[in-house]
């Protein structure tokens, strides 16, 4: 990566503290799934996804200096999982949205994996955060994977609760990586 300054550094963080809170408030309006009217509950993860991806595709075009190519393929994957929605929404509600979530995971963990070892070939004390956040997203993506394939609860509560974690987990993680890492945040 090239060498950057402090503003830029700034504007990286904000970035992902705002990314990170929005997937919280994108979790938090899963369980207002009955008043939003104009949304089929079920289709309202393919709609997140698309969500996720145009995030997580602003976080490249203006932090690509920086974060280099993590966000660019996490918004390939999240568009990919959208997608899918449109075509195969229609067949097994359940059984499309875990095949979804669960290549959408898949494909997450191998980024955080190239993300935590170029942090552990570069020897950042972070890469223990980073190791840490993607333990409690892989149980986090298993217990919800099973729940929505069982059909044990309510789909849409089941996925608010997912995107809620993983939002609090994404603050922990960026926060933790400014705290170690001594990044100014103001």
């Amino acid at each position: 990566m090239k060498s950057i300054n402090k503003n830029e550094l700034k504007t990286k963080n904000i970035i992902l503290i705002i990314t990170s809170v929005s997937l919280l408030i994108i979790g938090i309006l899963f369980f207002l799934e009955d008043y939003i009217s104009f949304i089929d509950g079920d289709k309202i993860f393919y709609v997140v996804m698309l969500l996720y991806f145009g995030l997580e595709f602003t976080n490249y075009l203006l932090t690509k200096k920086m974060t280099g190519m993590n966000s660019l393929y996490i918004s390939l994957v999240s568009l990919m999982a959208s997608v899918s929605g449109i075509l195969y929404g229609s067949k097994d509600t359940s059984l499309v949205i875990t095949i979804t979530l669960g290549c959408w995971m898949f494909a997450m963990l191998i980024i955080k994996l190239i993300r935590i070892e170029n942090l552990r070939n570069n020897l950042n004390v972070s890469v223990f955060v980073n190791l840490f956040t993607m333990s409690m997203f892989i149980l986090l993506g298993f217990l919800t994977l099973v729940n929505i394939y069982k059909e044990i609860s309510n789909i849409t509560m089941m996925l608010g609760f997912f995107f809620v974690v993983y939002g609090i987990l994404n603050l922990i993680e960026t926060i933790a990586n400014i705290k170690l890492c001594k990044i100014p945040l103001n």
